[in-house]
């Protein structure tokens, strides 16, 4: 149809008044006709007169094929037969929708006569009202382009919006009732429609030139243009569910263009002028439930078939995705057969009967021989269990569990390497941590902690009570975890409510707490001075704590150790990190530099508390600084007392030693 139309295009079925955009189409223009320029010595004069009124002397305008559209005729100059087609009356001249000439000839109006004004009709303007379709067509004066008189008739009046390319993009018909309807894009709006709504579906209190402007001012919707979904719905039975019917083709630039999409059976069509909204929300939700639809369909198809699903059931395109990963698995056994046969037939040794029966007496033999209540035959017995059983279904026994431990707290990787090599059957490293947390790990100081710490200071003297409170951060993988004894999502930065409170009270212009995933643990540990005394406080989950963070949480370790563990506190070590710097400087008492404050929780004796940095973190701290003077990446010259700092001097020593041929120190 597309193609025909174009064909009639080229050969004259087009308008030729200038301006006019309209040409012969049933689909674009099916109210319109065309009326060909007459010929022959009886209507010479008229011929004639439309040639003057179409007013055209370029080459692209030939009077022998050249036609008028009935849309610049009157409704009298046509006569309409019993099929509907239109004939033109001889003799009848365009007078509607000319062109107007560049230059106008002025008209001599006569003198108005002196009027007085009233209120009266300035209300009966404002509050104008149309009581039949002849009132409304004395507003056709008003209607500006890109809108259109289409039809007009005593029955009803057809109005179009004209697109450059001569398409109509909405359509308003008004029937005799001065009822209104508005087509756009061939789809007619829905009942409940705000314009509806608004005027009651009726033009007898509206101009309809506002009418028209107002409906010019609104957006079509879009609908759902997802190539994948259109494809997936127009592929299946899913569009006569009910909540999707609609496709779009069109043409660009005179060609052929697909502009297919869905939409939703209670879509608005034409939406208020919002910005950022190109679709209504009833096309929105379609639109989240094919997505969740093809999610579905696609995690069925990428899901393994169960080998009693029915075939009859299964889509084509999983079956032969399963026939493709059944040949590939066929492919890989066949070949695992094929290493194992050669294997055997290059190493295999052939035992004889007598050899076989000798290992199956000693194999049986072994657990009569062991005591009943020897570790050797439980673990003989676990062992015959675990390899006739299932993995993941084996129950061990509490000496193996034990047995376990011991040897994974001797060397984790020992244990590892042992589990993996098959020779001996073990439980798994996850079980063995279930049986090593008496406490369920979580960031935080906890009572059960503080309770195990008060239960070994108890056996300590007063001497071997002060301690050393160390805090550290360690670098972490950003990740989220589900905890399934808690139910909660572990990896989170989580500090403590009262801590973060703080923390938003200080910074007011954070007024919502936002959630983020942890990079860093903190975490905080205590060791005595004299005795062996080694304990981990606890740790909180953070992204590179503050110096107010730290203050809080240093202080409430602090008083916790003090008053329920029974500890001395003396001493906070660190390294030397920024925000460790800034805690120190929090502490401010008026010396040059702040090394020590006072122990508010003290109450047998005054005491203070010291900060010390990390020896190996100065160490290394000192490393880099000279390794960058003057060599490596050679950033900075460290001076002292007038003289240089540099690498160059280590290197020089070194090399020194090496030429004397001194014996080395040991490093350990």
């Amino acid at each position: 149809r597309e193609t025909q139309s174009q064909w009639n295009l080229q050969r004259g079925a087009n308008c030729c008044i200038v301006d006019c955009p309209t040409y012969a189409s049933k689909t674009r223009y099916p109210a319109l006709s065309f009326f060909k320029i007459p010929k022959g010595k009886v209507h010479e004069e008229w011929r004639s007169q439309l040639i003057r009124i179409v007013n055209r002397i370029d080459n692209g305008f030939n009077p022998d094929n050249a036609f008028i559209c009935s849309r610049h005729f009157k409704e009298s100059c046509y006569k309409t037969g019993e099929k509907g087609q239109k004939r033109l009356i001889p003799g009848c001249l365009p007078t509607e929708y000319l062109p107007k000439k560049s230059i106008e000839s002025r008209k001599v109006l006569p003198r108005r006569t002196l009027v007085r004004d009233s209120s009266e009709t300035e209300t009966t303007l404002d509050v104008y009202k149309y009581t039949e379709l002849s009132d409304l067509k004395k507003d056709f004066k008003h209607i500006k382009a890109p809108w259109t008189v289409l039809i007009e008739n005593n029955l009803s009046c057809i109005f179009g919006y004209l697109a450059e390319n001569g398409n109509i993009i909405h359509k308003v018909t008004v029937n005799e009732a001065l009822e209104f309807g508005v087509e756009s894009s061939s789809l007619y709006l829905p009942d409940n429609h705000k314009i509806y709504e608004k005027y009651k579906r009726s033009v007898a209190k509206v101009r309809i030139q506002w009418l028209l402007m107002e409906i010019k001012q609104l957006t079509l919707c879009s609908g759902i243009r997802d190539s994948d979904l259109v494809k997936s719905i127009t592929s299946n039975a899913d569009i006569e569910k009910g909540f999707l019917f609609s496709m779009d083709y069109g043409t660009a630039n005179r060609n052929a263009e697909n502009t297919s999409c869905i939409r939703s059976c209670d879509c608005e069509i034409l939406l208020e002028d919002t910005i950022g909204e190109e679709c209504c929300k009833y096309c929105k939700q379609a639109g989240v439930k094919l997505e969740r639809k093809a999610k579905s369909t696609d995690m069925t198809v990428e899901k393994e078939l169960h080998p009693n699903t029915p075939l009859s059931t299964v889509s084509k395109d999983k079956l032969i995705k399963e026939v493709k990963n059944t040949r590939k698995k066929e492919k890989q056994l066949r070949k695992m057969v094929n290493n194992l046969e050669e294997e055997i037939r290059q190493k295999g040794t052939c035992l004889n009967d007598g050899l076989h029966n000798d290992f199956s007496r000693i194999i049986s033999g072994i657990e009569k021989e062991l005591p009943d209540d020897s570790f050797e035959k439980l673990f003989w017995q676990e062992q015959k269990k675990s390899f006739q059983k299932n993995p993941k279904a084996v129950r061990w026994h509490p000496m193996m569990i034990r047995f376990a431990l011991h040897i994974h707290l001797r060397s984790p990787s020992a244990y590892k390497a042992l589990r993996e090599s098959n020779v001996v059957k073990l439980p798994c490293e996850r079980t063995l941590r279930d049986y090593t947390n008496t406490v369920h790990p979580s960031t935080g100081f906890h009572k059960a902690v503080f309770d195990d710490l008060k239960h070994q200071v108890e056996k300590l003297n007063d001497i071997k009570k002060y301690v050393v409170l160390m805090l550290d951060e360690v670098s972490i993988k950003d990740d989220l975890v589900y905890d399934k004894v808690t139910g909660e999502l572990v990896g989170f930065v989580n500090i403590g409510n009262d801590v973060d409170d703080c923390h938003i009270i200080r910074n007011k212009e954070e007024s919502i707490k936002t959630a983020n995933v942890a990079t860093h643990a903190l975490v905080f540990m205590v060791t005595s001075i004299a005795s062996r005394l080694k304990f981990s406080l606890g740790y909180f989950a953070t992204t590179t704590a503050t110096a107010d963070q730290l203050f809080l949480l240093m202080w409430k370790a602090v008083g916790l150790l003090e008053t329920y563990a029974g500890l001395k506190v003396v001493v906070v070590v660190s390294d030397k990190a920024g925000p460790n710097q800034r805690l120190y400087s929090l502490h401010d008492s008026g010396d040059k530099s702040t090394y020590r404050t006072k122990n508010v929780f003290a109450t047998d004796e005054q005491r203070y508390i010291y900060f010390f940095s990390d020896p190996p973190h100065l160490i290394k701290t000192a490393r880099n600084n000279l390794a960058s003077s003057g060599s490596g990446s050679n950033t900075r010259r460290l001076w002292n007392n007038g003289k240089h700092l540099l690498w160059k001097h280590i290197v020089d020593l070194y090399e020194a030693d090496r030429k004397n041929n001194w014996c080395e120190q040991c490093l350990s």
